[in-house]
């Protein structure tokens, strides 16, 4: 069972074993990147994150127009993200929210963040730690799934896993951005039937994923 609001949760990767020892220790080395960073990592890379939020949150008006249900905010960092939908009104407001990172001092940042909004809020939120290759959530538990500037950080093989543990949990739509510069990764979502490429968003590109008959 997950939290209720604002929880600091833990998850088991069960089936780690599937990656190789290089891929373990790259995002080993990722995860204490961002753990290391935490507390600056806004004022580094916040103004160039909200010009991405801007054309990703048009891309869901015209997608969706108001997230409902349950989301999934894979690899949300520090909050920024909800803090941004939820301030354009594009999150309802009987929705569970779901913010996963691999980073505990992320994850410390976005509970500060998202415990202020809960007080003029009544959606449920909750803050879990895992691994985006290896999904803590059953299938198909989210309506919508959004990923922002997180794949670029994934080995291949972590990449193409996760890839599919995103589609594998939506029913609904999957947006995903990536570093333009990460070009394998890029190529990995590209060549799926159920991605096609929107839009680009600062440094990113934004892929659309939805399920087709």
């Amino acid at each position: 069972m997950l939290g209720r609001k604002g929880n600091l949760q833990s998850s088991s990767n069960r089936g780690s074993a599937s990656l190789r020892g290089d891929e373990h220790r790259e995002i080993a080395q990722v995860m204490k990147k961002y753990d290391m960073t935490s507390s600056n990592y806004d004022e580094l890379y916040g103004e160039e994150q909200a010009e991405k939020y801007h054309i990703i949150a048009n891309l869901i008006v015209n997608v969706a127009g108001l997230l409902g249900g349950k989301i999934l905010d894979a690899g949300g960092g520090t909050g920024t993200f909800y803090e941004y939908l939820y301030l354009q009104g594009l999150i309802g407001r009987n929705s569970y929210y779901v913010l996963l990172d691999i980073s505990i001092g992320m994850l410390e940042r976005a509970r500060l963040r998202i415990s202020k909004l809960l007080k003029y809020n009544t959606s449920l939120v909750d803050i879990v730690r895992g691994d985006l290759a290896f999904l803590p959530f059953r299938g198909k538990s989210f309506d919508n799934i959004l990923s922002v500037t997180v794949f670029n950080n994934l080995p291949q093989h972590a990449a193409e896993r996760a890839l599919e543990a995103l589609l594998s949990s939506s029913r609904g739509d999957v947006i995903i951005s990536a570093l333009n510069a990460a070009a394998p990764v890029i190529e990995i979502i590209g060549r799926r039937r159920e991605c096609v490429k929107k839009s680009n968003a600062v440094k990113d590109v934004v892929f659309l994923c939805r399920k087709r008959p």
